[in-house]
C-alpha cells in the first residue's frame, strides 16, 4: 500500500471521527434543550421549574365560578371551562345532592369572592391539555409572575395555591401535571 492510500485511508478514518464528535455534542444539545452544559443545581426546591416564557401563560377572562376549582373563562372569543390542577375542593354543585357539602359551598364562594366576573387571568398549562370531561386544565395565575420557582410568589398570585392555602381545598396530583405538587403539598392542610 503506497503513502498517498495510507493518507487517504487515515483522512477519511479522521473525517469519519470528526463526524461521530459532531453527532453527540448535536445530540447533547438536543437533549439538554440548547444548552452544552446544562446547570446543576442542587439546591432543593418545592416547585419545579416550569417554561417561563411569555407563551406559557394565556389570558384569559372570568366569565363565572362554577365551584371551588373549576371556572369557566372566555378565551380567544369561546368560553371555556377550566378546572384548576394539583387541588381538590369539596363537592358543591354535584348532580347528587347528597355529595354537596357546606365546606364546597363555603370553597365556591371564596373562589367567586377573588375572581368576579370580567377579572383578567392568566393560564399555565402543564404536561396534559384536557382531563376526562372536556375542561382546560391550568394553574389560574391572578397576576403575571416573575419568577415560577419562587414558592412566595406562586403562593401570592397563584389561586390554585391561594385557595389551598385559605384551606377550602387539599393538594392532589393528577399525573403527568405535577409542577406545583411540591409546593402545593406544604400548603394543604
Amino acid at each position: 500500500m503506497g503513502n498517498n492510500q495510507k493518507d487517504n485511508q487515515r483522512g477519511k478514518a479522521i473525517v469519519a471521527a470528526f463526524g461521530a464528535v459532531l453527532l453527540i455534542v448535536l445530540l447533547v444539545l438536543a437533549w439538554n434543550n440548547g444548552t452544552l452544559f446544562p446547570p446543576n443545581d442542587t439546591a432543593s426546591s418545592s416547585v419545579n421549574t416550569p417554561p417561563q416564557t411569555t407563551e406559557s401563560f394565556v389570558e384569559a377572562t372570568i366569565v363565572r365560578v362554577v365551584d371551588g376549582d373549576t371556572i369557566v373563562v372566555k378565551l380567544k372569543g369561546r368560553e371555556e371551562k377550566v378546572r384548576l390542577i394539583g387541588i381538590d375542593c369539596p363537592e358543591s354543585v354535584h348532580a347528587d345532592e347528597s355529595r354537596n357539602t357546606a365546606a364546597g359551598k363555603r370553597a365556591s364562594e371564596f373562589t367567586s369572592s377573588i375572581l368576579p366576573s370580567g377579572t383578567i387571568v392568566y393560564l399555565q398549562k402543564d404536561e396534559s391539555d384536557r382531563d376526562q370531561h372536556g375542561r382546560l386544565l391550568r394553574y389560574v395565575w391572578l397576576e403575571l409572575p416573575e419568577n415560577t420557582s419562587d414558592p412566595a410568589e406562586v403562593e401570592a398570585k397563584m389561586l390554585n395555591a391561594i385557595i389551598l392555602s385559605a384551606g377550602h381545598a387539599k393538594a392532589k396530583r393528577y399525573p403527568p401535571d405535577t409542577t406545583y405538587n411540591n409546593l402545593f403539598d406544604n400548603l394543604s392542610p
